[in-house]
């Protein structure tokens, strides 16, 4: 998913983006945000960043920038479901998490120096930081045994087409609702990133196709979604996949990256 100089990162402020899971976009549009980002890329400077309780009659919930991408708004999050933002995983892969991290809620306003704008990724980068200096935050990886889905081609093959090959061609993904995707430029491993933010649990790459690209849509009915929406007529996620793509999900258990938090404080004050 490309993002313009001013978006919305998670779906709070739609009619139409609340039907979303709250990390899907972020998590769609991840690998695209990170392929543009040079490793060698120097992180924007944070010129203020503000934290504050959230309002206890606060309504919207998300991650959004304004002001041409200078400023990103966190607003009524608890730091627990932050974690699994800007560390790309999901609920059961953040370790050792204390009760309030799990329940206050927070808004952090950032504000970028220098009129800089960062990339998706580099947002994600800059939080982390915020939450190491504010939130005293330390953590480390493991990796541990954890309910996984095992990506794999169907015994009737793909049903997928190959990327056309093009210059500085980025992998791209685009959700226009719950139940549509449409992947351009994908390998199998940025597509299992994408289907465990939206099976919410760790998909592995089973189907050795290495660095080989596609291009594909999927189309998938939802328990979010209405009459109008056809739903009958669309099947789930996991037979869209075998249907549509000749791809198979099965459920099992596999090692998967956790981040174990070793300590993590209350915010400390403006």
């Amino acid at each position: 998913m490309r993002l313009g100089p001013t978006h919305t990162l998670l779906p709070s402020w739609t009619t139409e983006m609340k039907r979303l899971p709250l990390v899907v976009l972020l998590a769609a549009s991840s690998m695209a945000a990170s392929a543009q980002t040079p490793a060698s890329a120097p992180l924007p400077e944070v010129e203020a960043a503000t934290i504050n309780p959230t309002a206890p009659d606060a309504i919207n919930s998300g991650f959004h920038t304004e002001d041409n991408g200078h400023r990103a708004f966190i607003e009524n999050l608890p730091v627990a479901r932050l974690l699994t933002i800007v560390y790309d995983l999901q609920n059961d892969q953040v370790i050792a998490v204390p009760k309030w991290a799990q329940t206050d809620r927070f808004d952090i306003h950032i504000v970028i120096a220098g009129g800089a704008t960062p990339t998706l990724a580099q947002w994600k980068q800059l939080t982390r930081a915020i939450l190491a200096e504010r939130f005293h935050l330390k953590a480390h990886d493991e990796t541990r045994e954890l309910p996984v889905y095992s990506l794999t081609v169907d015994k009737g093959g793909l049903r997928i087409k190959p990327s056309i090959p093009m210059k500085d061609d980025l992998p791209d993904d685009t959700m226009t609702g719950y139940g549509n995707l449409q992947e351009t430029n994908v390998t199998m491993a940025n597509f299992s990133k994408t289907l465990g933010f939206l099976l919410e649990r760790p998909v592995v790459d089973d189907t050795h196709l290495g660095e080989q690209r596609f291009d594909f849509t999927l189309h998938w009915s939802n328990t979010m979604q209405t009459a109008s929406d056809n739903a009958a007529a669309l099947p789930d996620l996991r037979t869209a996949l075998h249907e549509q793509a000749g791809l198979r999900l099965t459920a099992t258990r596999g090692n998967a990256r956790v981040l174990v938090i070793d300590a993590l404080d209350r915010p400390t004050p403006n």
